[in-house]
Parts: structure tokens; sequence; C-alpha cells
């Protein structure tokens, strides 16, 4: 370790163990001590994870492919976190603690990365086949005060909080959907035989039955079929985050067209997408409010609302011409809208006076001047952002007499920019 300088913000090391695979995850700084000790360096360590249970009841988590050594943080807790073995993958699977109910609790399909920064929704199964918990889990870097370098927060999503999605059902059919696993995603599209092996079994049942799981024959691997009544809202979360955020789903009056092997029976959507759309068609006659020379459709569009995602599913109305083909109808009102601006500002100045005394003018104790501003701000149909901000020239002059810095910030060569990309 180099501990000759002074680093305030956190350094990361790994430290395995001797004749062992484990490895621990360390940060650290570099501090001056105050007052009389100025010349003394502390050195901190800190853990470089912490993982935060945020729940109501206890959380069990482990690394990937090491699924024996559970480390238990308690509700409302944390706990710092270190790898079993050094050569599994960085990532962890969670399940909800055995003590706290009679069920014995099964692992997530899915895992999270400590090592990239950002927020996922997760579905938690449960051997009770009780309506999932999704949790909402956020790498994030920790700040100063925190004894980390990377902190892990779990918490509820909770459909009246902003969630991270939300699946609405604005149709009068039961809508069915999944995301497609690494098996089924080789193929574009699945045999009609698989589809309706897959959502068949579901068609006739009663609304508000919540989820239920569709189980693979050839693995031990469950599809987990989602379904959502008319009018109905429910939190979403991935199976496996890793997998691409995609959802495979139909309708259940489109099931006419799914069993005679109709390929617009069943659509893709891509989540993550702000404003795709995708439709399932349905068949004449599956909706009682059908009107004469029209098509209905059932359309899945994602929409944004402040910080959530909605999964909206909608009955479309698609007039249809005198050779009964149908003509779409305007997208103006489907267009997500881009947005861009940019001000630019020619120099900035800024004079402090100091006016104490009455008996005597101010004094000009310190100038702050700045040229050539340009700030950026744009935002894609993909609801994708871009910030860039450009200053050519800053300094700070300090006019007080006989200081010993007169110049308190410069910049290093005029001919640099000064540039923050997010």
């Amino acid at each position: 370790l180099d501990v000759s300088r002074v680093m305030p913000t956190k350094s990361v090391l790994s430290v395995d163990e001797v004749d062992g695979p484990k490895r621990f995850e360390l940060a650290y700084n570099v501090t001056l001590c105050s007052s009389i000790f100025s010349r003394t360096r502390v050195i901190t360590f800190y853990p470089r994870y912490q993982i935060v249970n945020l729940l109501s009841g206890g959380l069990v988590v482990a690394q990937e492919c090491a699924l024996r050594s559970e480390t238990h943080i308690p509700s409302q807790s944390w706990v710092p976190f270190h790898w079993e073995n050094s050569s599994f993958p960085s990532k962890i699977r969670l399940k909800f603690d055995e003590q706290e109910n009679t069920h014995e609790n099964k692992w997530s399909s899915g895992c999270i990365y400590l090592d990239k920064i950002g927020i996922t929704a997760l579905r938690m199964p449960l051997t009770n086949k009780s309506k999932p918990l999704i949790i909402q889990a956020e790498t994030r870097l920790a700040t100063k005060r925190q004894d980390c370098a990377i902190m892990v927060v779990i918490w509820s999503s909770i459909e009246k909080s902003n969630p991270l999605y939300l699946m609405k059902n604005n149709s009068p059919f039961t809508v069915l959907c999944f995301q497609p696993t690494n098996n089924t995603q080789q193929d574009a599209t699945l045999e009609s035989r698989e589809l309706s092996e897959l959502f068949g079994k579901f068609f006739n049942f009663d609304c508000g039955q919540g989820m239920k799981f569709v189980d693979n024959d050839d693995s031990d691997s469950k599809e987990f079929i989602w379904t959502v009544s008319p009018g109905e809202s429910i939190g979403f979360g991935w199976d496996d985050p890793e997998v691409a955020h995609a959802l495979r789903w139909t309708c259940s009056n489109a099931s006419n067209f799914l069993l005679h092997g109709e390929n617009h029976s069943v659509s893709d959507i891509e989540v993550d997408t702000i404003g795709h759309i995708s439709t399932v068609k349905l068949q004449q006659g599956d909706y009682s409010g059908r009107s004469s020379g029209m098509e209905q459709r059932v359309t899945c569009e994602i929409k944004a609302d402040k910080s959530t995602k909605v999964i909206l599913f909608d009955l479309k109305q698609t007039n249809l011409n005198e050779s009964g083909v149908s003509e779409s109808p305007s997208s103006g009102d489907t267009e997500v809208a881009a947005v861009s601006f940019q001000v630019h500002i020619p120099g900035l100045t800024i004079s402090m006076i100091d006016n104490v005394s009455d008996s005597r003018p101010g004094r000009e104790i310190l100038l702050v001047s700045s040229d050539g501003w340009s700030i950026f701000f744009s935002q894609t149909r993909e609801a994708y952002h871009e910030f860039e901000f450009k200053l050519s020239t800053f300094q700070i002059d300090n006019f007080i007499h006989a200081a010993e810095h007169p110049v308190l910030v410069s910049q290093f060569r005029t001919n640099d920019f000064v540039l923050i990309t997010r």
C-alpha cells in the first residue's frame, strides 16, 4: 500500500486467504489527524461491500456457485460481505430467512452483480405458491461518511411508492406473460405447440387468481407466468435480471389463434425501451363489444410515470377498408417526445465587496471570473439522457492586501476546456 500521500477518498484492495479459496475485499483511505497531531497519518480500513436489508423480514445471501455458505441479514440491518471463492462469479443470490416461516424458501432465479452500479427489480420465489414478493436492489457507491466502498440496498417494491416496474391492464381480457429464458431465446419464435402447452392451460380460470408456475419436464427450471386481470395493476420483477429485459405475452381471448398456430397470437415487448409497442390480434368475435368495420387488437406499450416504467396493456380499434384490410391508425399519440436544449453564456463574473465600515468606501476582496459557458441537455425517444457542460476559463482572484495567495484558483492550461459529461 502506498500511504505516503493523503487519500481522503477510498481505494480498494483484495486479500486472498492463505491456502484457501476465500477473498476479502477491503477499502481504505489515508487522512491526517487534526490539531497538534497534523503530521500523523491515519490509515482506516473498511469492508468493500455492505448489504443493507430494509425488508420486514430476515434475508439470506450467498455467492453464486457457493450457496451453502450463507450470510444472514436481520431486518433493518446491514452486514459486510466477502467472497467465499475468488474463482466464482462476483454476484449473489437471495432468499428469505426460513426461520420466519414454516416453508422452505428457495433461492432467487436471478443474481445481483456487486460490481455493477445500478438498480433492478427481482422476483423472489415462495414455495407456498402465495403471491411472490418483488424486491428492488440498488448497488451504489458509498458516501464519504459510510464505512464501506459499495453499498447494496434491498427493499420491498411497493406499488403505490413508485416501483421500478408496474404492469397495468386496461383491456377487458386477462393478460398472460413471462420473461423468455436463455432456452426460449434461442429461437426468435416458439412453435405453436410449445406455446399452447405453455399458455393453453391458463385460459380457463377465474380472474384474480394471481401468478402460476409452469414446470419444464426437461429441466429443473420453471417458467413463471404472470396473469394480470382486467383493471388490475401489479408490481413486476425479473426472474433473471441478466437475461434480456423482454416479455412474451398474450391474452386469454387470443386462444383461438394460439391453438391454431397463428403468429400474431403471441408478441414480445422490450420493457426498457420507452415507447416500444407490441400487438396481439384478436379473432373475430373474441370481444362482444366489437363493432362492424373495426378490428380489435390488444397492445402493450412501455410508458414512463416518474421513475416507474409502466407496462400498459390496452384495447385498440383499427378501421377496416372495403377489402377487409386494416388501416393503421395515426401514430401521433404514441410518439415519445425527444427534447434537447443548449445554453451559451459568454462570461460570468462575481465580485465580493467589503462594506463593513461606513466611514470608508467598500473594497473588492474577491473576484470570480469565468468565460465560455456551454450547457447541453438532450432526451432521446428511447428515454436516454445526455448532459454536457463546458467551461473555457475559470479563475478566483484574492484582492486582500499582502495575501499569500493572490490567485486562489486558476486553470492549468489556457487552451484546455473543463468538460463534464454524463
